[in-house]
Order: structure tokens, then sequence, then C-alpha cells
């Protein structure tokens, strides 16, 4: 390379330098322009963000107070409306009160001519001898003392009205009592045999005879209930119970069992046999 060309090169280099230097100036300035215009606008922003919150708040503190203000007319109107209401509630409560109290003495005092006309009624029943349980135990007492028998079974031993204690010491009564050597059979007597009447003998008539008669506790035992008229449910529940049914049917008892192995096992501790379906015990003597 010639000195000329040298010099030119080097002209030419120091041009773009100068170029370069006067570039990264001018990016410099624009640069700053950049960052104060950014930095006014951030100040800006900023301002209108604190005036925003402030208003919010301020707006939020005004609903606050008006919601609180509602809040507390509401509470003060239901107390108000809350204190009527008990005031008239106790109201009715003490006029309903004087008309229970009226009515309860009203209703004593017929319950108590009720109960006058009731000894009345009862002391002439009593003069003329009426005593309808009396007259059903009797009746079913006479037929089967007249028999010894009840489903094929024939018994040494019928009494009534015999009077037990169990281990408790609660005092009972049995209506009839039929026994032999091995069996026995329990019935109770009654003008209209109920549903509770069959629970009471399953739960309590034979536990009680076999404590009351510890001679008699080995007996295979029977129970039966005799009666004038049976309600369908206990009917049914004595059948389920696998019960003796002693019906007055005309002038027959007639009796009417429903036991099978199922229930012999189903009635357990009191033992039972699958017996005649329908039997004739007699006419009363």
């Amino acid at each position: 390379m010639s000195d000329k060309e040298l010099r030119e090169y080097v002209a030419s280099i120091a041009v773009v330098v100068k170029e370069t230097a006067l570039l990264l100036q001018e990016s410099e300035k624009d640069r700053k322009k950049e960052r104060k215009k950014n930095e006014a606008e951030r100040k800006k922003n900023e301002a209108e963000r604190k005036k925003n919150e402030a208003e919010r708040k301020k707006r939020n503190e005004a609903e606050r107070k008006k919601n609180e203000a509602e809040r507390k007319k509401r509470n003060e109107e239901f107390e108000e409306r809350f204190r009527k209401e008990e005031e008239e509630r106790k109201k009715r409560d003490e006029a309903l009160s004087e008309k229970i109290e009226a009515l309860s003495e009203a209703l004593s005092e017929k319950i108590e001519s009720l109960w006058v006309q009731i000894r009345k009624t009862e002391s002439m029943m009593n003069r003329f001898g009426f005593n309808v349980g009396s007259g059903v135990e009797e009746y079913f007492y006479n037929t089967l003392k007249s028999r010894m028998s009840v489903a094929n079974i024939q018994f040494e031993y019928c009494e009534r009205n015999l009077k037990g204690r169990n281990e408790s010491g609660e005092d009972d009564e049995f209506d009839i009592v039929m026994k032999n050597g091995t069996k026995g059979v329990l019935v109770e007597c009654k003008h209209r045999v109920r549903k509770e009447d069959v629970s009471k003998m399953q739960e309590r008539k034979i536990n009680n005879f076999r404590q009351s008669f510890p001679g008699d506790a080995k007996l295979e035992m029977y129970i039966a209930l005799a009666g004038i008229s049976f309600e369908p449910k206990a009917e049914e529940e004595a059948k389920r119970a696998g019960m003796i049914l002693l019906k007055q049917v005309g002038e027959r008892a007639r009796a009417k069992f429903n036991v099978t192995e199922e229930i012999v096992k189903k009635n357990a501790p009191f033992p039972m046999v699958a017996i005649n379906p329908v039997e004739i015990i007699g006419e009363p003597s």
C-alpha cells in the first residue's frame, strides 16, 4: 500500500470514528429524553393512583357509614317489632291461660259429676251382682271343668283364681290352671281379648307361674286366651305366638290352635306341640 492510499484509509477511518461518536452522542441524548419522559409519566401515574386510592377510600368509608346506619336502623326496627310482638304474645298467652283455667275448672266439675254417676252405676251393678269379667271366667271354667281336656289332652286338675308371687315379690293371679303329671295350660279370661293381653301372657304370665309354683316348673306348658270376642290384631298375634284361643260359639266354647314346629322353636322357653286345628270343648255345665 502506498503512502497516499494509507493516508486515505486513515482519513476514512477517522471519518467513521467521528460519525460514530456523533451517533453515540445523539443516542445518549435520546435515552436521556426518554428517561425524563418515562419518569414524568411514572410520576403522573403515581399521582393518579394516589388520587384514585384516596377517592376509593372516601367512597368506601361513605358506603360503610351508610350501610352501618341502615343496619342500625333495621336493628332498631326489628327490636321494636319484636318488642311489640312479645307484648302481644304475652297478652295472648295470658288470655289463653285464663281460658284454659276456666275450661279446666269446668272440666273438673264435669269429671267429678261423671265419677259420681259412675260410682252410682257401679253400686247399682254390684247390688244386682253384675260383673262381666266374672261371668266370662265362670263360663269358661265350668266348660273346662266339665270336660277336663283341651286339645285332646286329658288333665287331672282344674282350678281357678290361683294366687301367686314371682321372685321379685310381685303378686299375680291365674284365672284358670289345668294340669296333669307332665302338661299344663294357663287360661286367661277376658270379655274382649286385646293385643296387649297377648303380650302380657307372653312376657309375664308363664314366667310368673313357674316362679310362683316351682313344683310345676318342669311341666310342658300351654298358653290359652279365652274371650267372648277378640280384636282382629289380638287374634293374629296370638296365632303367630302359637297360643290356644277359646271362643264362645252359641252355647259352646270352641278352641282354635295354630301351633307349628317353627312356633315351638320360636317361643322357647315354654314348649308347645302341634295339636288338632279345631276342637269343640263342650257345653258349660
